[in-house]
Order: C-alpha cells, then sequence, then structure tokens
C-alpha cells in the first residue's frame, strides 16, 4: 500500500490531477458520436501517452462508465498496445511517432470491435466498427497534440468541454442534469477570469451549443450572453461576487417560466453550479494541507543559468540582463535588448536594467516601473534610445510568476514535456510617450524551467509565422533540467539554426525551480 500511495503523497497537486482525470475518463467513457463510441478508446490511449502510469484515474473512469462491454474491452486493448509503444517511445514524442501511434490504436480498437462482433454475434456493421476506429485515431491525435504540442490551450480546452458535455448531458441527479451544471460553472469561471466581455463571448457560443433547435438559439444565446455579462461585472468581489452575478441574472430570467417545475430546476441547477464554483478555490487549499491542517508549502529554491552571444560583428553585446532578490522570496529576472548592436545598445539596456533593479527595490508595482523607465527613455529624445523591457518577478513563496513585456521576445515555463509560451504585444520603451503593459500571472511549481531569450535567438527561423515556435519545439523534446547546461545549448542551437556569423545578439536566462529537498 505503502508503495501505491508513494507518488501520490510525494505531489500533493496529483490528487486533484487524478481526480480531474477520473471526472473526464466518466465522461469520455459515456460519450456517444452518432451512435459510436470513440471517446472511451482515445481518450484511455491519450491518457496512457501522457501521464504514462499515472494514467490509472483515467482509465479506471474509462472502464467504470463503459456503455458496454465491447467498448471496455477495445479500451484495455488499446490501453495495453499504447503502454507498449510509450515504453518504446520512452519519453519524447515526435509528430511522425504521434501519426504512427494513432494509426496503430485505431487498428487496435478495429481488431478488438471486429472479434467481439465475431464471437458475439451483435450485428454492427463493418463500416461502423471503421468509422469508430477512424475517430479513435483521430481524437486521440487531437488529445495527445493539444498536450505535447500546443502553443494554444483552446484545443484542448475545447476536446475536454466537448466530451464532458457529451458525456454528462443524459445523466441527472434529482432531475438535475449534470451537462447544464457544468455549463454553467465553465461560464462562471469565464467570466471570472475574463471579465464581462469574456463572460458574455462565452455565453454567446455555449447558447450556440446548447441549444435545441433553430428557434431557441436566439433565445438561448441572448440568456447566456446576459448571464455571463453580469457575472464579469461582479468579479471585482472575487469568487461570491462572480456567483452573485449569476444568480441575480438567473432570477432576472426566472421570470418567463410559466412552469413551476421547470423554474425550479433552473434555479437548482444555478445554485449547484454556484456551489462548485465556490469550491474550486477551497477544494485546491484543502489539497495544498497537511495532516494537522496546516499549509505545507515551502518556498521554492531557484538554480540559474544564462548564456551570451554578440552579434558577429560586434564585440559588446547589445544585450543586458540581471537576476537578484528583491526580498527573501522574491526574484527579479530583467533582460532588455537595445536598439541595434553594440556599444550603442549596451548603454540603452543597461539603463533600462538598472533602472527597473532601482525602483522595484524600492517596491514600486511592475506597471509603474515600467512606465518610469519608458518615460525616461522617451524624453531624451534620441532615435536610438529604445529598449524592450522583459520582466519576470517571481514570488517563490507562492509560487507564482508575474510576467511584463514591452516588445519582447516570448518567454517559455517548461514543465515535463509541456511547454507555455508567454507573449505579449506592447510596444517596446522609448518609441511612445505611454505605453501601457500587461502583467502575466502563471504558476510555478517544483520542477519548473523557464527561459527568457532576446530575439535574436526566437526570430532565428524567419520564415516561421509564430516567432519564438523553433524554441517552444526545441524546449518539448529537451529531456535535460541543468539550467546552465540548457542556456549553452540554445545558445548553441540558435546558431546552428540561424547559421553563423550570427546577425543579432543572442542572450537567454534559464531558471529552475525545486524545492528545497532537491538542492544538490
Amino acid at each position: 500500500m505503502r508503495r501505491i500511495f508513494a507518488p501520490l503523497l510525494k505531489n500533493q497537486l496529483l490528487l486533484p490531477a487524478h481526480i480531474f482525470q477520473f471526472i473526464l475518463g466518466v465522461a469520455a467513457g459515456r460519450a456517444l458520436l452518432g451512435g459510436l463510441a470513440p471517446f472511451s478508446s482515445a481518450y484511455a490511449a491519450a491518457a496512457v501517452f501522457i501521464y504514462g502510469k499515472a494514467s490509472w484515474s483515467a482509465v479506471l473512469g474509462v472502464l467504470w462508465a463503459s456503455q458496454s462491454l465491447a467498448s471496455a474491452f477495445s479500451s484495455c486493448a488499446v490501453v495495453f498496445g499504447s503502454l507498449v509503444l510509450r515504453r518504446w517511445k520512452k519519453t519524447t514524442f515526435s509528430l511522425p511517432f504521434l501519426l504512427v501511434a494513432a494509426l496503430a490504436v485505431g487498428v487496435i480498437h478495429f481488431i478488438v470491435k471486429e472479434m467481439w462482433v465475431f464471437f458475439s454475434g451483435a450485428s454492427i456493421s463493418v463500416v461502423s466498427v471503421v468509422c469508430e476506429s477512424l475517430l479513435v485515431a483521430l481524437l486521440l491525435s487531437l488529445f495527445v497534440c493539444g498536450t505535447e504540442f500546443k502553443e494554444h490551450k483552446i484545443l484542448l480546452a475545447v476536446l475536454f468541454f466537448v466530451t464532458i458535455i457529451n458525456g454528462y448531458s443524459e445523466l441527472q441527479v434529482a432531475s438535475i442534469s449534470l451537462g447544464e451544471v457544468f455549463i454553467d460553472v465553465v461560464l462562471l469561471g469565464t467570466a471570472f477570469y475574463l471579465g464581462p466581455g469574456g463572460g458574455a463571448g462565452a455565453g454567446v457560443l455555449l447558447g450556440l451549443f446548447t441549444a435545441r433547435d433553430l428557434w431557441t438559439v436566439l433565445p438561448s444565446t441572448g440568456i447566456y450572453a446576459v448571464t455571463g455579462f453580469l457575472a464579469g461585472v461582479f468579479r471585482y468581489l472575487g469568487y461570491p461576487g462572480t456567483v452573485l452575478g449569476f444568480f441575480l441574472a438567473s432570477l432576472f430570467f426566472s421570470q418567463f417560466y410559466r412552469d413551476a417545475t421547470a423554474l425550479s430546476l433552473n434555479l437548482a441547477t444555478a445554485f449547484l453550479a454556484g456551489v462548485i464554483f465556490l469550491c474550486l478555490p477551497l477544494t485546491s487549499s484543502l489539497f495544498a494541507r497537511g495532516k494537522k491542517g496546516s499549509v505545507t508549502r515551502f518556498p521554492l529554491q531557484v538554480e540559474i543559468g544564462f548564456s551570451q552571444q554578440p552579434k558577429s560583428s560586434e564585440v559588446i553585446s547589445g544585450d543586458c540582463f540581471a537576476f537578484r532578490y528583491l526580498t527573501p522570496n522574491r526574484l527579479l529576472l530583467v533582460l532588455s535588448d537595445g536598439m541595434g548592436a553594440g556599444i550603442n545598445a549596451a548603454r540603452g539596456s543597461r539603463t533600462v536594467v538598472n533602472l527597473l533593479e532601482q525602483l522595484l527595490e524600492n517596491e514600486i508595482s511592475l506597471q509603474a516601473a515600467a512606465a518610469v523607465v519608458n518615460t525616461a527613455l522617451y524624453f531624451q529624445g534620441q532615435e536610438d534610445n529604445v529598449a524592450t523591457v522583459d520582466l519576470v518577478v517571481v514570488d517563490l513563496q507562492e509560487g507564482y510568476a508575474d510576467f511584463l513585456k514591452a516588445g519582447a521576445a516570448p518567454s517559455y515555463l517548461k514543465r515535463g514535456r509541456n511547454v507555455e509560451m508567454i507573449r505579449s504585444s506592447c510596444w517596446p520603451a522609448g518609441i511612445l510617450e505611454e505605453i501601457d503593459p500587461q502583467i502575466l500571472r502563471y504558476q510555478v511549481l517544483d520542477g519548473d524551467l523557464l527561459v527568457v531569450a532576446s530575439d535574436g535567438i526566437t526570430e532565428i527561423d524567419e520564415s516561421a509565422v509564430t516567432p519564438g515556435a523553433w524554441l517552444y519545439r526545441y524546449l518539448v523534446e529537451l529531456p535535460l533540467e541543468e539550467p546552465q547546461v540548457v542556456a549553452d545549448l540554445i545558445i548553441k542551437n540558435a546558431l546552428i539554426a540561424g547559421g553563423y556569423p550570427n546577425r543579432d545578439d543572442m542572450t537567454v536566462l534559464v531558471a529552475r525551480f525545486f524545492t528545497s529537498g532537491e538542492a544538490r
């Protein structure tokens, strides 16, 4: 028993992850698409490829909710085949391997389903089995691509949404549709994080998705849009405020219900969704507590590596960087790329870095500090007095990082095989009289790798549609975690990809976060 629960106890964040995987597995096991059941085998196989041995909760959910023995047998077969393929591939993924894996899983699903039809005498046509197997291969590819190769989370979010709505739409508890409850929770979450506009937009999409026929499209989209808008208006009051706005909209539209039963079900659905939404932060706090109820979060430690290569025609790099502790638990990483290259660019970037260090050390906010730097450069009145601002402040106690970017290249947060590209659209400092950079907040966990690079590295591939895509793909495949080694390898591969001599200054900072028990 101790060996079984050891991985769970090692990282308490795995517990809510396993719960989510089980819930999604149940939805995949129940979900049907035109009478076919491709979600169960596809999600079970995808969970094995993504999570490895930690996929037991997803597989258990799929098997528990499978609509037939045929689906259960085919899911077991594709899980076994996926384990064999994953063991052969080990840790890294590539697009050719994914295509081979999807084809293999589809073939396994077809063979097992056809064997079931043959021995059971079920009246299922070969065409149906072929279509279901093709859908299994397609859904598996989408699930894995959305997790392993994503630059945006929209693909995976849509897949999860469709799977859960499809799986739980007909499941009821006390006459309350769990599918409708989940839709309301999604609307609340969108309104809370994106505000009134995002809530209204999500409401329109949800209304289109849930409308039963053409005549109910307009009322459904209108009701969801107004509900999402009001929930977003009250989000400044936090979770309770978002739920308050949601309930106000629900009460307003309750006057249009002439059937008392339908009215009571609607209010009960809204109430249950509000309770679940309020419980989300409480659940996260509960999972982060120890045996005696005290918070067990420890301050993260950090190890930093860096590497720099000036433009081939220059002796001095025009990029400037710094890293320091503002307080014992607040780490500053800053990188600035001056206009052009050489000594003149270095003066501008050094001014930006020094000024930011002084301002933030005196507890000036990130946006105010960026505004001061922009004003200082702008009123110098020189055309070459322009520099990017790439600023990261990491709270090592709470485990989050605030990013501010003004004209800067994308940064990357690597967690295992998952890489998040962090970018923002804002003019560099010194061009406009005022700039309005956004603060982007991301969670930082034990084992994460943060990469901050200048555009001399990210924009090596001039033919790329998305700047920095080559570095994103490289980090996905990179199994190493030593910050200095990673920094040196990034510079080396950038020089290889762009060709020597390099056309711009290259600078990269790599930070690895770990708990004190992992210090080497």
